[in-house]
């Protein structure tokens, strides 16, 4: 059951967005990070295989994950998978357009397509920005600023695109995060661009009988996105993989 304040069409956008965020997906997650400060610089790179229920994702098995030049150890890709698949409150973002959350928020029509969305209270995992949508109410773009930074951050967004990439499932496919702030004495900034491919449907049964989630099927186009996405690791944040938000 929505609030009662929601307006009509925000309620109608989280329906269509629960109707078609159902079921167990499959998909393969590519995130690139690029960070610098004053002389320093570096590139992380991973790439998982997940497994979503019904927008939860409940299953990560990492396939790559470097931090510079340097593999991570097979401890912390442990502790990476298990903060993907046991979050943190404020770890996901928050959506506005999401049933869960459309509480959480104020909201006003800019123009025929697009919503302004602010949090009531500020949070980790909330943002101010807007969404647009589609002639069948479905969410198709949205970027916000979060209401929260990373450490040593001054300024962020995050910029994501949805698509329906399976029969009557949506999903975000494309994500970009850019961030700038201070570290010591330098100015510095991070960048992060987030795709998401090979989106297959899976029977429920599998997330029961399966150690590891299968490498899902390719498709015929490359699928950029991600619903579940990973805040930047950086000099700009404490810890390699922390930060203020993951995506639905």
């Amino acid at each position: 059951m929505l609030p009662a304040a929601v307006p009509p069409v925000v309620a109608r956008i989280a329906r269509q967005f629960e109707r078609t965020g159902r079921g167990v997906v499959a998909f393969r997650l590519h995130r690139s990070l690029f960070v610098h400060a004053g002389p320093m610089s570096r590139n992380d790179d991973l790439i998982f295989d997940g497994i979503s229920e019904n927008g939860k994702l409940v299953k990560v098995r990492v396939l790559r994950d470097t931090i510079g030049n340097r593999a991570a150890p097979a401890s912390e890709i442990r502790n990476l998978e298990e903060s993907y698949e046991h979050p943190k409150p404020g770890d996901v973002f928050e959506a506005p357009f999401d049933p869960r959350y459309v509480g959480l928020y104020r909201f006003r029509s800019l123009r025929t397509g697009t919503i302004a969305f602010t949090p009531i209270r500020p949070a980790y995992g909330r943002g101010s920005g807007t969404f647009s949508y589609d002639a069948r109410e479905n969410v198709v773009a949205y970027s916000y600023a979060p209401s929260v930074l990373p450490p040593h951050a001054s300024a962020g967004s995050v910029q994501d695109r949805r698509t329906q990439v399976l029969p009557n499932y949506w999903a975000v496919t494309l994500e970009r995060q850019t961030y700038r702030g201070r570290y010591g004495l330098w100015s510095g900034g991070a960048s992060v661009q987030i795709t998401v491919s090979a989106f297959g449907r899976l029977r429920r049964k599998t997330l029961g009988t399966a150690s590891n989630p299968p490498v899902p099927p390719r498709t015929s186009s490359t699928l950029r996105s991600q619903r579940y996405y990973v805040a930047p690791s950086s000099l700009l944040v404490s810890t390699k993989h922390s930060g203020p938000i993951r995506t639905p």
